[in-house]
This record gives structure tokens, sequence and C-alpha cells, in this order.
């Protein structure tokens, strides 16, 4: 885009790196070519108001200000925007009940969810969300609440039956945990307790 001269060093400011420096709605009218503001004045101008084509060109000037720079910003890349963020990884793991209880739910769930934290070194902080599933033969309360009691209260948490197939294991509950991490994906611990390792041999640890 061509600029015209204006306050140069604010002007760049706009379209360099660091902080912007403030250009009134006069500034940017004087620096913003003819053509790119009676666009933006036909995008954004009021059809009740009828006023010249001087202060359509005003109101764009004002509308460009209160955008703001990002509008004139180089857009970072794919690479630069994954370099500065975390990566969202994916937990597995599984633990076999020895009956249908509430109190033992809770009890080996919470076992689950602590180990999946322990063996990952997360914090409740990192955790996104949680998936759980229940074979059909458990009734006896939400798997979701071990996690609710375990001080969990502000991570969204879901529950599902788990497939009813002949010769499946009983009495399993199995989580997917989403979780930010700069663990590559080969060194998350998924977690199978118990007679469960049996379900997942290939990445049970």
């Amino acid at each position: 885009m061509a600029w015209r001269l204006c306050d140069r060093g604010r002007l760049d400011s706009w379209v360099g790196t660091g902080a912007n420096q403030p250009l009134s709605p006069e500034q940017v009218e004087q620096a913003v070519p003819d053509e790119t503001l009676d666009k933006v004045a036909v995008r954004h101008r009021t059809r009740a108001v009828p006023v010249s084509a001087d202060g359509h060109r005003a109101c764009a000037a004002q509308r460009l200000t209160t955008l703001g720079a990002y509008r004139f910003r180089e857009v970072p890349t794919v690479q630069q925007a994954r370099s500065s963020s975390v990566a969202v990884r994916a937990v597995r793991g599984a633990v076999q009940l020895e009956r249908d209880d509430a109190q033992h739910m809770d009890e080996q769930v919470g076992a689950l969810l602590t180990e999946v934290l322990e063996r990952n070194g997360l914090t409740q902080d990192e955790l996104i969300s949680i998936w759980f599933t229940a074979t059909p033969d458990l009734h006896s309360d939400f798997p979701a609440a071990a996690a609710r009691n375990l001080g969990i209260t502000d991570v969204p948490l879901i529950c599902a039956q788990e497939l009813d197939i002949a010769g499946a294991m009983p009495r399993v509950v199995r989580l997917l945990a989403h979780i930010e991490s700069d663990r590559p994906r080969s060194e998350v611990a998924h977690v199978y307790l118990g007679a469960a390792a049996a379900l997942r041999k290939d990445i049970a640890q």
C-alpha cells in the first residue's frame, strides 16, 4: 500500500514491531490513500445521515483509528504461532472396579485421575476437558463425580456409556483427558490401573 507523508515515525510504528504510537483520525486521513478511505467509507457509512465525500473519508479515518493497528501489522505465520503456543495433547486412562458401588467408584476413579496428573506432571490448570465412559454394568454414580470430589470444579466433564461388546472387560471406567503440555506426543503417559492394563498393552504405563 502506498502511504502519503504525515508523521512518518508514528505511521511506521503501525506497520512495524513494538508498541503503536497514537495516531489521530486526521493523521490517518492524511496518510491513507483516498481510494482506501473510500472503500472503508462505503463499507461503514450510515445511510440515514447523508454527508459529503470528505465527511465519509473523515468517518473512515476515525473507523481505521478505532479498529487499531492490527489491520496494518504483519500477520504471524503458522510456524510463528505454533512456536509461541502450548500444544494440546490427549491422555487415555482406565480402571476396573471390583464392584458397582458409588464410594468404590469415587476412590478408584479418583486414584486414576491422580495418577494421570502425577505421571504427566500436570496441574489442574493444564486440564482442558475430560470425557469419561463407563461399561453398561455400572449404575451407582457418575464417574465425573470423582473429579469434582478432587476439586476439579472448573474443567468441563462429561460421561457416556461404553459400547456393550460381548466378551469385553466388565466394570471399567475409561477417560480421555485433553491437556495443555509441552511434552511430545510420544512422552505422554497413558494410565491403565490394575487389570485394566490388559486393555491397551501397547500404551499402558
